[in-house]
């Protein structure tokens, strides 16, 4: 494979997953600097900032020669190689988080590849202190949770299936759509973008319930948990997300939809925005708003 079609591959990775690629090359200036936890992982080499486009560009093109479906069926170009002279670490992009992940391969029957996660949250180890004084332990052996109750079981269990978009959330009105009394609140339709104000978080529901989203960013006064937002995956599940955690609570959230490039909906400071190339889906939304705008007269 010659370099102009590496760079083509590693191009359509950028449109992708640009953006936790950036996040990415902050990860591994850490790992840089945390001696005592890369020590703990083994003979690993880190890549290093500035080494880490040009290694995704080469982790990309080799994932597109592989051939044997062990391999093709395993490996991920949103996996991010740790390490400079193998690949047995990856820092995943995919994951709220971005998870640190180790893979072994199995040489007996079934002959598989497997991994392991040794560091659930990545993105969160910037923010704790020195990386040259990091705990280890506490890194890579996080205290077990207590054992739930079986009332705290059945809460967990209802949560789940709301995240999976299997509870329906409340409908939408006057009182829930609106931070004032709505009369204030506009619209404003362009070829490829909508803007409401003076909107709640739970303007996601204007959307289509079953439209694939990723949740790229949602931030409030309250503490985070990244398996809430992994295991969003439609606009329904993140109507009870924004429903569970609670409207007042929420600062900001910025979700993509899946399926089509540089299309997203986010909210923050009362304002909701829907970019989107489907101006059949823009004008629903607009509607939708509408109905709820003609119930206040």
């Amino acid at each position: 494979m010659n370099y102009s079609d590496k760079q083509i591959l590693f191009e359509g990775f950028e449109r992708e997953w640009g953006i936790k690629f950036e996040l990415a090359k902050s990860i591994v200036a850490w790992f840089g600097e945390a001696k005592a936890l890369v020590e703990r992982l083994g003979t690993l080499r880190v890549v290093t900032e500035d080494e880490l486009a040009e290694s995704q560009l080469e982790w990309i093109a080799l994932l597109n020669q592989l051939e044997n479906p062990i391999d093709t069926g395993f490996f991920k170009a949103h996996w991010v190689p740790l390490s400079k002279d193998d690949y047995d670490y990856f820092i995943d992009l995919s994951v709220i988080g971005c998870p640190l992940i180790r893979v072994q391969y199995f040489s007996y029957n079934p002959y598989r590849w497997e991994s392991e996660v040794l560091v659930q949250h990545t993105s969160l180890l910037m923010f704790d202190g020195d990386a040259s004084t990091i705990d280890v332990d506490a890194v890579l052996n996080p205290n077990k949770p207590k054992e739930l109750s079986p009332a705290e079981k059945q809460a967990l269990k209802q949560k789940r299936k709301g995240l999976l978009g299997q509870l329906d959330p409340l409908p939408l009105d006057k009182s829930s759509l609106f931070t004032g009394n709505g009369i204030d609140s506009v619209a404003s339709l362009d070829a490829d973008c909508l803007r409401l104000t003076q909107v709640s978080p739970l303007a996601i529901g204007l959307l289509p319930e079953e439209l694939k989203i990723r949740v790229l960013g949602f931030y409030g006064n309250f503490e985070e948990d990244f398996e809430n937002e992994a295991l969003t995956q439609t606009v329904k599940g993140m109507h009870y997300l924004v429903e569970h955690t609670g409207p007042k609570l929420i600062d900001f959230y910025d979700v993509s939809l899946v399926g089509e490039a540089n299309c997203s909906a986010t909210w923050g400071g009362g304002n909701f925005t829907v970019r989107h190339h489907d101006r059949e889906l823009l004008e629903l939304v607009h509607e939708r708003f509408r109905c709820i705008c003609h119930a206040l007269q």
